[in-house]
């Protein structure tokens, strides 16, 4: 069986994305990939708005808290 060359056809990017925007598995792993990438910046937001709303005087609570805990005489 003898070997025929592939022959290339040159197509336009805007018809090649077209037909992947119409195909649903392909909108599901975009949209998948695109909450991929969002999570850790959601959870990175949420890390510094605790640090900065709750942790401001990490004093006052942390030693309060521990004393209630363990057996040392510190009053708050």
């Amino acid at each position: 069986m003898p070997l025929t060359p592939v022959v290339r056809e040159r197509g336009s990017v805007r018809a090649s994305l077209r037909t992947l925007l119409r195909t649903g598995p392909w909108l599901t792993v975009v949209g998948f990939s695109v909450l991929a990438f969002a999570r850790p910046g959601i959870i990175a937001g949420g890390a510094v708005y605790f640090a900065l709303r709750s942790l401001h005087n990490p004093r006052s609570r942390s030693s309060c808290s521990r004393s209630r805990f363990t057996r040392s005489s510190a009053r708050c």
